[in-house]
């Protein structure tokens, strides 16, 4: 029995044999530029699949955004009284930074923790993407959206009461001193390891026949079995979702501020969405291939 349990796959016509001493890194962007137009396709699919989940998860932000901009709010009004501006133009500037940080937040959040159902149905063609097999970007996407459909909503109502519970323990620890003023780290610390415990879930769902808390168990286990590679895979996914905003805000100006804008709205949703999906999901594929996939492989063989 291997450490991670002894259920089967689910049906599949395997993992394509490669040499094996091809660089990953190599692999991985001949089939990024091989699936590129597939991946700009399935990413708008996904995008609108999830807007259901993204707007509750919108929402949520607001106990993120709401502390940000109260941070913000005498900086603003000492900037605007300096240059003369109204009051109201200060309350214009508070709400577009209060919907800016929801959108921001909830990108993130839909790239890194993923959307319920409809991301069963993602990973499924990244998964296959990242295993170089063939799949259909509308029939299989809606199809493993729910034939997972079941455990797939179960987690996300399990991030919605997580991101929940993580923000509020977080705005709490936050405004105290001395011992419990360092629990904050231990919430952040929480939270960083939840999310990469995202990398694994939805790719085991759509993989392996398996209860949702042997799911969970395993993915747990994949983030501290891998955890410097999982913490550079996080890293790659924050910088590529961050960095843009950060540009427009910095150096906006030069396309003008809506125009970068406009730009940055249509490359998020067409480029960076399927770049950090295939990222997290070729890595996942690798690990979960090597510790399960190999095992079972293994094991059947040595039973036949």
């Amino acid at each position: 029995m291997s450490l991670f349990g002894n259920r089967y796959a689910k049906e599949g016509k395997g993992v394509e044999k490669r040499t094996g001493d091809e660089s990953k890194i190599k692999i991985f962007f001949e089939i990024y530029f091989r699936k590129f137009w597939k991946l700009c396709e399935v990413s708008l699919l996904y995008l609108i699949a999830c807007i259901p989940t993204f707007v509750i998860t919108i929402i949520l932000s607001g106990f993120i955004s709401s502390r940000v901009i109260n941070a913000l709010m005498p900086l603003m009004e000492s900037i605007m009284a300096e240059s003369g501006a109204e009051s109201s133009l200060v309350m214009a500037y508070s709400a577009l930074f209060d919907m800016a940080i929801r959108l921001i937040i909830s990108s993130v959040v839909t790239a890194l923790w993923g959307m319920g159902p409809v991301t069963a149905g993602y990973t499924y063609i990244l998964r296959n993407y990242s295993r170089e097999e063939h799949a259909w970007v509308w029939s299989d996407f809606w199809e493993h959206t729910w034939k997972n459909f079941k455990q797939s909503i179960c987690v996300w109502i399990i991030d919605m009461l997580m991101f929940t519970v993580l923000v509020c323990a977080f705005l709490f620890y936050s405004s105290q001193t001395g011992i419990l003023g360092v629990m904050k780290y231990v919430v952040v610390s929480i939270f960083l390891l939840y999310t990469i415990m995202h990398f694994y879930l939805y790719q085991m769902i759509v993989t392996f026949d398996m209860r949702l808390k042997d799911i969970y168990k395993n993915s747990f286990l994949f983030t501290f079995l891998v955890l410097p590679k999982n913490f550079l895979v996080l890293i790659a996914v924050m910088v590529i979702h961050l960095i843009f905003p950060y540009l427009g805000i910095n150096f906006g100006y030069f396309a003008g501020k809506l125009g970068f804008w406009a730009i940055y709205i249509a490359f998020a949703i067409f480029v960076l969405q399927g770049l950090s999906g295939l990222i997290i999901n070729f890595s996942a594929h690798y690990t979960i291939k090597k510790y399960m996939l190999d095992t079972i492989e293994q094991t059947k063989e040595e039973n036949n």
